[in-house]
């Protein structure tokens, strides 16, 4: 699927703006100490710098940030800058990486390989930053794996 990342940015931003609306008007935001957002590490480190500072400013009891995200969301961002999203809140996210064969990453058109998962899941571990990556054993079908 082809998109155009800057749109997506754009929108991204836009539906985080809405949802702080939301959450302050309905009051249910009270509620919401560890605040998921869709995909919210898709965006560049300054936007979710800016966010956090959003988040804190007008939901003060939110105590972290987390939400899904892809390990391309984390090529653009050094170990100091995951750093710096860590004590601005951001943590737990959940990459569903599917599998650490590359045969299957590519099957499954993630796009990129288990090396590049090693490594950039490694600068959320130097950073500190918490998170969860989630495995699909069984994924090569019957027999595949076992080898």
């Amino acid at each position: 699927m082809m998109y155009n990342k800057r749109l997506l940015m754009k929108e991204m931003k836009k539906c985080v703006q809405i949802a702080l609306a939301t959450a302050l008007a309905s009051g249910l935001a009270a509620y919401a100490r560890p605040l998921t957002l869709a995909d919210p590490f898709i965006l560049p480190f300054d936007s979710l710098m800016h966010i956090a500072g959003l988040i804190h400013r007008h939901l003060p009891f939110v105590e972290s940030i987390g939400g899904y995200a892809r390990v391309d969301n984390v090529w653009n961002k050094s170990a100091d800058q995951l750093r710096e999203l860590k004590n601005a809140g951001y943590g737990n996210f959940y990459f569903g990486n599917e599998s650490g064969d590359d045969f299957l990453l590519e099957r499954m058109n993630k796009g990129y390989r288990a090396e590049d998962v090693v490594r950039h899941m490694s600068k959320l571990d130097e950073a500190g930053m918490p998170y969860i990556l989630n495995f699909l054993g069984g994924l090569g079908g019957k027999g595949y794996g076992l080898s």
